[in-house]
C-alpha cells in the first residue's frame, strides 16, 4: 500500500509532533522547509495545503504563495480542481508527484521574489539612513577654475 491509497500521510511526515512549528514565522520558515525537503510525504503535504487553503505556514515545503502557483500551473496544463470533490486532494497529489517540475518552478519563483523583497529592504534602509544622516551622498560637481595667470600692470 503506498502513501497515497492510505489517509494517514500526516502520521508518515517528517514534521509529526512539531505542532508549533508547523506555521513558522519568518526565519523558522527557512528550518520548516528543511525539515519537508526530505520528507517522504511531501506531495501529500502541498496537495492538502492547497485544499485547505491555509493562509499561513510551510506545507510540501512551500510556502502560500508558491503554493497557489503549483495550483495556477496544474490548472494550465489541464488538472481539474474542484475543491469539493472528495478525491481532488489525492489526485492533486498524484499529480505533485508525476510532475515535480511544477514544484521545483514554484520554488525558485518564490526563493527569486524573496531575494527581491530583502534587496528592496535593504535599498530602502540604505536611503533612509541617508536621508537622514546625510552621508553618503552622491559627490558634488568638481568645479573648474582657470590657472591664475600673470597680469602686467
Amino acid at each position: 500500500m503506498t502513501v497515497m491509497e492510505t489517509d494517514s500521510w500526516p502520521m508518515q511526515a517528517k514534521c509529526r509532533g512539531m505542532q508549533d512549528d508547523l506555521f513558522p514565522d519568518g526565519a523558522d520558515q527557512k528550518r520548516a522547509r528543511t525539515i519537508c525537503f526530505g520528507c517522504e510525504v511531501r506531495a501529500e503535504c502541498l496537495a492538502f495545503g492547497i485544499m485547505v487553503r491555509d493562509q499561513y505556514g510551510i506545507y510540501g515545503g512551500l510556502p502560500l504563495r508558491a503554493r497557489r502557483q503549483v495550483l495556477k500551473t496544474a490548472q494550465e496544463a489541464g488538472f481539474r480542481f474542484d475543491p469539493d470533490d472528495p478525491t481532488a486532494e489525492r489526485r492533486l497529489a498524484r499529480y505533485i508527484r508525476e510532475n515535480p517540475e511544477i514544484v521545483a518552478a514554484a520554488r525558485e519563483r518564490e526563493c527569486k521574489r524573496r531575494k527581491t523583497e530583502q534587496r528592496n529592504a535593504r535599498q530602502q534602509r540604505w536611503r533612509a539612513t541617508t536621508r537622514s544622516t546625510g552621508k553618503a551622498k552622491a559627490p558634488a560637481a568638481a568645479t573648474h577654475t582657470p590657472p591664475l595667470q600673470d597680469t602686467l600692470f
